[in-house]
């Protein structure tokens, strides 16, 4: 397989990856409520995506670095608005 074809089909990949936590992100701002987003599972996916960066770097693929860089940044914004929006009650 040629070498853009698959620098296309990892990009493609993580901008699904990327747009995926957008919709939540969105709900979350919206509607100033986040008692149902779990921090564990937010925390998971940093961890997961760090590893998947250096991962990425080691073996030179960019794509992976790139988008989950800023899937990253996304899942940071979400546990920054969960934070800010989740009540203590619950």
């Amino acid at each position: 397989m040629e070498t853009y074809l698959i620098d296309f089909i990892g990009y493609a990949a993580g901008v699904l990856g990327v747009v995926s936590f957008i919709p939540q992100l969105i709900k979350t701002y919206c509607t100033k409520q986040a008692n149902d987003i779990s921090m564990g599972m937010l925390l998971l996916f940093i961890a997961t995506n760090a590893l998947y960066i250096i991962y990425g770097v080691a073996l030179d693929l960019i794509p992976i670095v790139v988008m989950l860089t800023l899937s990253t940044m996304i899942i940071v914004a979400q546990i920054f608005l969960t934070v800010k929006y989740s009540t203590k009650d619950n």
